[in-house]
């Protein structure tokens, strides 16, 4: 199967438009046609890339969507929908780290109390997980 794939490959190669092209020694018509294939395939490459860029959860799918999205099922949040609550959850962790940022995790001799570090991580994750919980059930509910 691996030399039947090179056979082909060596044919494609060989067939090819550039090839003939060097092969007659006509060198500036090989210039000008691997200048427009080149910016062709380029130009190709550059818009596939961006589809795909604007059909993923990205930053450029939020600003520049390239479709409008179809009606989903009441289940599925959109892009901007997703960004709320990952900002919400993100003010979350960051209100649970200035509320427990007192606390003290080393005791007098500089070792670290574990128990407290666990329990203060804790709370702040529960925090977290109750605002996205909350925030995705106000999408879905209106």
């Amino acid at each position: 199967e691996a030399t039947l794939y090179m056979k082909q490959a060596k044919a494609s190669v060989t067939d090819s438009h550039s090839v003939t092209l060097a092969r007659s020694k006509k060198w500036s018509e090989l210039r000008k046609h691997i200048s427009s294939s080149g910016l062709r395939s380029s130009v190709r490459l550059a818009r596939s890339y961006a589809v795909e860029v604007r059909e993923r959860h990205s930053i450029i799918s939020l600003a520049a969507p390239r479709i409008k999205q179809p009606q989903r099922g009441k289940s599925r949040l959109h892009d901007e929908q997703l960004c709320q609550v990952f900002f919400n959850v993100l003010l979350a962790d960051l209100l649970g780290n200035a509320l427990w940022s007192r606390t003290s995790e080393h005791t007098d001799s500089g070792a670290i109390r574990l128990l407290p570090m666990l329990v203060v991580g804790a709370q702040t994750s529960i925090g977290c997980l109750a605002v996205a919980l909350m925030t995705r059930l106000l999408f879905k509910v209106g």
